[in-house]
């Protein structure tokens, strides 16, 4: 039985990273300070490492029309662009700072590349046609009602924008201990805003001290929207990975 020779050669390339071991926290660790160091070949073992995790990233965006292993090659330039901003005094495992790397990397290339979905709309019998008109009213039809007067594919962006955000921001919060967390959640993501002396009533400490949690979650966070954040325009050109491509 003969495969598609996509389908091959994304299966040569699983089988050609599995070969690479996985690292356990203290060896990715000491890796990352000897990168930070100078060492290519120390950088260049903690990229092989994750291989097989960018793969798994890539797979949801396996449908958007394009060969896999492009997708993939586009989530191996994220996982190089966090190892080159990754600093492992953080405490953060490597891999859980650049999911975010490579699932915006992956979808900056889906949407420069302006490729669409051609697949079987089997599934999609039944549904009701948008240019369908509304009622007796021909000059109005469901698509500018549900469009509301805006252009579909600004619609789009204006959506996906603001998911990226909301997953950058979910993002930060694994940078933050559960009280700042909270601090900050309560002050800047419920209507009205907690105090900080109700907070610092359920934590069982000062008014004080959760103005002090709330400014050091912030300059933390801060500090990584501005590292990652930038991404969401688009990545910087002279901006080159330090450490070669994994080619598929």
């Amino acid at each position: 039985m003969s495969y598609p020779s996509d389908y091959v050669e994304f299966h040569q390339y699983c089988r050609q990273i599995g070969r690479y071991p996985l690292l356990i926290h203290d060896q990715e660790y000491e890796l990352a300070k000897r990168y930070q160091g100078g060492d290519m070949a120390a950088g260049q073992q903690i990229i092989h490492a994750n291989l097989r995790f960018v793969v798994k990233v890539s797979r949801k965006y396996f449908y958007t029309g394009h060969n896999c292993l492009e997708i993939i090659q586009e989530g191996n330039l994220g996982l190089i662009r966090a190892l080159h901003r990754f600093d492992p005094d953080r405490g953060v495992p490597f891999i859980f700072y650049a999911v975010w790397w490579i699932k915006a990397t992956i979808k900056v290339f889906l949407q420069k590349s302006g490729k669409v979905h051609t697949g079987s709309l089997e599934h999609a019998k039944g549904l009701l046609p948008l240019d369908k008109t509304i009622g007796d009213d021909e000059a109005c039809r469901w698509v500018d009602f549900l469009t509301d007067g805006v252009h579909p594919e600004k619609s789009y962006s204006d959506r996906e924008r603001s998911q990226n955000i909301s997953a950058l921001f979910q993002h930060c919060f694994s940078f933050l201990s559960p009280r700042e967390v909270l601090v900050i959640k309560q002050r800047f993501f419920t209507d009205p805003p907690v105090t900080l002396k109700e907070i610092g009533m359920q934590l069982g400490v000062s008014r004080e001290r959760v103005r002090q949690l709330q400014v050091r979650s912030m300059e933390k966070m801060k500090g990584i929207l501005n590292d990652q954040g930038r991404l969401l325009v688009e990545p910087e050109p002279h901006d080159a990975p330090v450490l070669k491509e994994v080619r598929c």
